[in-house]
């Protein structure tokens, strides 16, 4: 059980790993993009990018979730689940993930509002 908790925390780490570095990248982008173009033009351009990509998501999920398939034995799905559910420490991975997505945003959000030194002294 603690080796399938590691697997389950190592998933979790390099999940919120790939979200940060993805929300780095779309940081970059902007930056570049307003360097270009302004920033009011490239936050528009992110997002409007960032809207395509959710779209197109929702359409496959919809198209996928079409498709007809032998449904499947419930009665045999239960009982394979069953010894996962019934253990309270299968959740601990799943639960400490979310607590520290949440910190991590929230950590972020807080950072990327800050002023630095020179916008507060007025140096820039």
């Amino acid at each position: 059980m603690k080796r399938i908790a590691t697997v389950y925390g190592l998933y979790g780490a390099a999940g919120l790993l790939i979200i940060c570095a993805a929300g780095y990248a779309l940081d970059a982008l902007h930056a570049w993009l307003a360097s270009m173009s302004g920033a009011v033009q490239a936050g528009l351009l992110v997002a409007a990018m960032l809207l395509l990509l959710a779209v197109s998501a929702m359409v496959v999920a919809i198209l996928v979730g079409r498709r007809r398939h032998a449904a499947p034995d419930l009665k045999v799905v239960t009982l394979a689940a069953m010894p996962e559910l019934g253990h309270h420490k299968a959740w601990i991975p799943a639960v400490s993930g979310m607590i520290v997505g949440g910190a991590a945003a929230a950590i972020g959000r807080r950072l990327g509002h800050r002023k630095s030194r020179h916008e507060v002294s007025g140096d820039a």
